[in-house]
């Protein structure tokens, strides 16, 4: 998705849904649809078991797609 249909998008869709092993995550709007008291949509996901893991792509301290946040996430998850 970008960046835009992420603040409109009801992540809620994939609460206990098979079908998704890992939400990988680059930059997002902080408000969105379903964030609830949370301060993002990111923390609001990572805080509840009903959804599948996320992983966060970094690059040094902010949150940024590169070839190297994607290869090092994917590593990460193949260990």
């Amino acid at each position: 998705m970008d960046y835009k249909e992420t603040q409109k998008y009801d992540f809620r869709k994939i609460q206990y849904a098979p079908l998704y092993r890992v939400i990988l995550f680059d930059p997002i709007p902080h408000s969105g649809h379903g964030k609830g008291v949370s301060g993002s949509i990111i923390a609001e996901i990572e805080k509840l078991d009903a959804y599948p893991r996320v992983e966060r792509l970094m690059s040094g301290q902010e949150l940024k797609i590169t070839k190297s946040s994607f290869r090092e996430t994917h590593h990460k998850l193949i260990d």
